[in-house]
């Protein structure tokens, strides 16, 4: 694949990016039907066209002649679904070696690419640098990035659960649950969901961060939510981790055998998902228990 083809499809996919039709593109360089030629690499365009297309899009000239020999059509999309799969690891360190790397990519310029981006960074900043302040500061700005209706995007329902995260574990309670009730209220509104795991994201944050504020029936009660949502929705995401949680509330409220019986179901399901971590520290978790009801 030459460089003539990947110019055409980064000015394809960045027109695309920034709502431009290609009439809007052409508008005082070309004709709408040139650009429809050049997008599909039949023509090859002067060095003056290029020149007035990329000030269009907002790219300095030299992205074009830059670019690698691989198609970028997927190139974003796939950068994303790894910096999500790292942050949802908790490796956040290669999150950040993959947000520097991508840093000068003017793709990330636009801006429902820059909110993703800027929401990585947040989180970069307070589990890699351990920076409080500034990573609430991004991910407010993350929010406001990109708006493109009256209701919140599923982005953004995601950005807020992050912040409420990141208040929860400086236990700034009254803040974390103000973002995950923006959040739900956000979800309920939807018109179309894309990504069915936003909801069971909450849902499990929202247990976790109330397990730690010892509101611990309320943390049970969305337990069971959690785990109903993941029956319905034939989802082992997170499903292990709404019962260690289910545990913990249990064990709270002194409900001893329902604790290990819970523990016994995360392990299964940890066992099922190859989540050895989780399974050792669920199994952990029931010996605890055993020796101290034994030794009560």
């Amino acid at each position: 694949m030459d460089e003539r083809i990947q110019a055409g499809e980064m000015i394809r996919l960045l027109r695309k990016t920034d709502g431009m039709s290609q009439a809007d593109l052409a508008e005082g360089i070309c004709t709408q039907a040139e650009i429809s030629r050049i997008e599909r690499n039949i023509t090859v365009p002067s060095a003056d066209t290029l020149f007035r297309i990329s000030e269009r899009l907002g790219v300095d000239l030299n992205f074009f002649f830059e670019v690698k020999k691989t198609s970028k059509l997927n190139y974003i999309e796939e950068t994303f679904s790894l910096l999500r799969k790292f942050i949802e690891d908790k490796n956040y360190k290669e999150a950040a070696l993959i947000l520097d790397a991508e840093r000068q990519n003017p793709l990330m310029r636009k801006p429902p690419y820059w909110q993703f981006f800027q929401w990585h960074e947040g989180l970069v900043e307070f589990y890699v640098n351990n920076n409080f302040h500034k990573a609430v500061s991004l991910l407010e700005k993350a929010l406001k990035i990109y708006e493109p209706d009256i209701h919140l995007t599923e982005t953004q329902l995601q950005i807020l659960i992050s912040l409420g995260n990141i208040y929860g574990e400086r236990r700034m309670f009254d803040e974390a649950f103000s973002c995950y009730e923006k959040c739900r209220s956000g979800y309920q509104k939807l018109t179309r969901i894309q990504n069915y795991q936003i909801q069971i994201r909450l849902l499990y944050n929202m247990a976790l961060t109330l397990n730690n504020a010892d509101k611990i029936q309320e943390a049970a009660e969305v337990c069971q939510e959690g785990i109903t949502l993941c029956r319905e929705s034939r989802s082992f995401y997170l499903f292990g981790e709404f019962y260690y949680q289910y545990s913990y509330s249990s064990r709270c409220l002194g409900r001893t055998h329902m604790a290990i019986e819970y523990l016994k179901k995360a392990i299964t399901i940890f066992e099922i998902t190859g989540n050895e971590t989780s399974k050792a520290f669920a199994e952990k978790e029931i010996q605890d228990i055993i020796t101290e009801t034994e030794n009560v």
